[in-house]
């Protein structure tokens, strides 16, 4: 039995040689969903460290900042687990060069403690154990930052979608929208909470985030998918 995504792919299959790249475009987004995410979230991550770097030099936080600013190379590096635990074996300036895990535990409630922990999770994501990545992204998602909130909540929507558990994933992807501002990723999410409220078969929601999307034809990748959703919900393109 084909579940959703499948006919999805196929009904893009289908569509007129004239909308041949656009239908190449929207099953690049659909077979690659996890990696369109987590790649979301990891630029949140860069943006938002960025950010808190500059704005906290002289405050309490340096000591956050300089312990991420020495073990993010292993994470860009793909080294995802001596990026949660640390590197024991190397030291900067006499000093241990501490993991994730470690930064979050002490500074949890910094700001760059919420950017380690969003990193974290995303560690967690890249190394197949998304059942450890659920707590990083429920401390990132306290962020007082809407760029960090939008990562954690697109990551808590991907891990509860992983779990089958449609409703909690499609409120999560929503959240995340809302955080995006106007952009690309908030259209983005908003499809994909479309997606998940169909799947738990709430019509309703499903078709007030497709009309969203489709409302919005800046961002036209999601436009095709969009208005799929709503043939399939058996409802009127306007």
């Amino acid at each position: 039995m084909k579940n959703q995504q499948d006919e999805e792919l196929d009904n893009l299959s289908e569509q007129p040689a004239e909308q041949l790249e656009e239908s190449k475009l929207q099953r690049f987004i659909l077979e690659n969903k996890v990696l369109l995410i987590t790649a979301g979230i990891v630029i949140i991550a860069i943006i938002g460290l960025y950010i808190y770097l500059e704005a906290t030099r002289m405050t309490s936080s340096k000591e956050a900042s300089l312990a991420l600013s020495r073990i993010l190379p292993y994470f860009e590096k793909g080294n995802y687990q001596l990026a949660l635990d640390g590197d024991p074996n190397t030291k900067v300036r006499g000093q241990d060069i501490i993991g994730l895990k470690e930064i979050v535990e002490k500074y949890e409630n910094t700001n760059q403690g919420k950017v380690a922990a969003l990193y974290a999770a995303n560690c967690y994501v890249e190394l197949e154990n998304i059942d450890e990545s659920l707590r990083y992204f429920e401390i990132a998602s306290n962020s007082d930052s809407d760029l960090i909130k939008t990562g954690a909540y697109a990551g808590l929507g991907l891990y509860y979608e992983t779990k089958s558990q449609y409703r909690q994933a499609g409120d999560n992807y929503k959240k995340a929208g809302e955080y995006a501002g106007e952009s690309g990723a908030k259209f983005r999410y908003f499809y994909f909470a479309g997606l998940c409220y169909e799947k738990d078969n709430d019509k309703v929601r499903a078709e007030e985030l497709y009309r969203l999307v489709i409302g919005n034809n800046e961002y036209s990748e999601y436009l095709g998918l969009a208005k799929a959703g709503l043939i399939r919900l058996g409802t009127i393109i306007e």
